[in-house]
């Protein structure tokens, strides 16, 4: 990691931070909140050595077969949080549920899974990476979007200033 990557990464971290701020509700911190925040953390490392390691398994058999195996993979532990009452759900879905259904699970999930890991074989790591600090304004901006939800100035100045960190990171090497 050069040291532009490293700064640029900080910066988007701030932004990303006081993107969320505004949702924060600093009275209800309590051991709960705490604890989403450290697996939320703990995600984060496990996603920052799997790109790692997932880009020589790219280099050598190609996104979709890592794709494929590690979702397969994945599905095994997903079993134990299976419950029974899935069916009734799935039987009582409507429409829209079955499209969304569809996106989550073959747009949102296989076709950019596959995409992310050929940009994984492609790309740096760092580059990979720092693209993961737009989730958050994505995020805000399809909420507006689509479920009409308030757009604060925190989410709007937080979201700025991840761009201009990623755009550091990338440009400043």
């Amino acid at each position: 990691l050069s040291g532009a990557v490293i700064v640029g990464l900080v910066i988007s971290l701030a932004g990303s931070i006081l993107l969320f701020s505004g949702d924060a509700d600093l009275a209800s911190f309590n051991r709960d909140t705490m604890f989403g925040i450290a697996a939320l953390m703990f995600c984060n490392v496990c996603f920052a050595i799997n790109i790692v390691f997932s880009k020589p398994l790219v280099l050598a058999y190609g996104a979709m077969r890592v794709t494929m195996l590690t979702m397969i993979l994945a599905a095994v532990p997903a079993l134990f949080f299976f419950r029974p009452g899935v069916f009734g759900v799935i039987a009582g879905l409507d429409a829209f549920g079955w499209w969304s259904l569809f996106f989550l699970g073959f747009v949102g999930t296989i076709l950019v899974v596959v995409i992310w890991n050929h940009a994984v074989g492609q790309l740096p790591p760092t580059t990979v990476g720092a693209s993961l600090y737009v989730i958050p304004i994505l995020g805000s901006l399809s909420g507006w979007l689509i479920l009409n939800e308030t757009l604060t100035w925190q989410a709007i100045v937080g979201g700025v200033i991840v761009l201009a960190g990623v755009a550091y990171s990338e440009f400043a090497k």
